[in-house]
């Protein structure tokens, strides 16, 4: 017969394996602690590249392009509260109305004021009467960074309360697109002649102020992990430059075209980035 002794001592183990990957079972201890990591590329796929290297447009364009520099900002997690609440959450990308432009932990509102995410998330509970949704913006040193194949990581600034979590379930990620700068020379790669044979050498820097997203869906809860890991990596798109004209903008034979004020151009960069799957978060 076994020890009354032995068989306590297994009773404790036991309990010690039930709640050893729960959170917050300590007091003063939050439920959740995000563990944020943010990288940036950009790696055409072969088939969009033609033998030169050069990246071919949907509209027959080829772009020799130097590395595209980017300025990220507001690296963010949406939540959705605990069970039962019915608060909405506030998704950067996707502003609720009289809201846009969300970049660097605000967006502007339709009075002009800058209101930061917490309190629009504030204002979404309050008017669904529920509650529990919560965001959590970690900005992003804004140095610019070359995109390459080869994934850069960037560094993120302190993440406010320590990075700690609330009960819920992560929904949302999403980073703040800032800046863009291209330059490079552009082809035609039909028989056209669109261009001239040499092409023409073009330079952007452009204000893009616009968030992407992804879902990512992770619970914060009793039996979970406290540590949420959040590995995110923005690529810029190979589809950045598809549709666009560029015979018809790159007109000036006397030198590098700047587009950086090009009204066209930036609508439809704002657009093929907002089409493009240009955020995931790695397992």
């Amino acid at each position: 017969m076994r020890s009354t002794q032995h068989s306590r001592s297994e009773v404790w183990l036991a309990l010690l394996l039930f709640v050893a990957p729960g959170c917050a079972l300590e007091d003063g201890q939050p439920w959740g602690r995000a563990v944020m990591s943010l990288e940036a590329a950009f790696a055409p796929a072969a088939d969009r590249l033609d033998p030169q290297g050069r990246l071919v447009t949907s509209a027959s364009y080829a772009v020799a392009l130097d590395a595209p520099t980017v300025t990220l900002e507001a690296f963010t997690l949406a939540m959705a509260g605990e069970a039962g609440a019915s608060g909405a959450v506030f998704d950067p990308a996707n502003p609720p109305e009289g809201y846009s432009l969300c970049h660097n932990g605000h967006c502007h509102a339709d009075d002009g004021s800058l209101v930061a995410y917490e309190d629009i998330q504030a204002e979404l509970d309050q008017a669904s009467g529920g509650g529990g949704g919560f965001t959590l913006t970690v900005g992003v040193d804004e140095t610019p960074t070359a995109l390459t194949a080869t994934p850069a990581t960037l560094t993120l600034e302190t993440c406010p309360g320590d990075c700690a979590l609330p009960r819920g379930e992560v929904q949302t990620v999403s980073v703040g697109v800032h800046q863009l700068h291209l330059s490079g020379r552009m082809y035609d790669a039909t028989s056209q002649g669109r261009l001239p044979s040499e092409g023409r050498a073009f330079t952007a820097a452009l204000e893009i102020e616009q968030a992407v997203d992804v879902a990512f869906s992770r619970a914060v809860d009793r039996g979970e992990p406290v540590e949420v890991q959040v590995a995110a990596r923005f690529t810029l798109p190979a589809s950045l430059l598809d549709r666009i004209e560029l015979g018809e903008l790159l007109t000036d034979p006397s030198g590098a075209v700047d587009l950086s004020t090009s009204t066209p151009f930036l609508q439809d960069i704002l657009q093929n980035l907002s089409e493009a799957e240009a955020l995931e978060v790695l397992p």
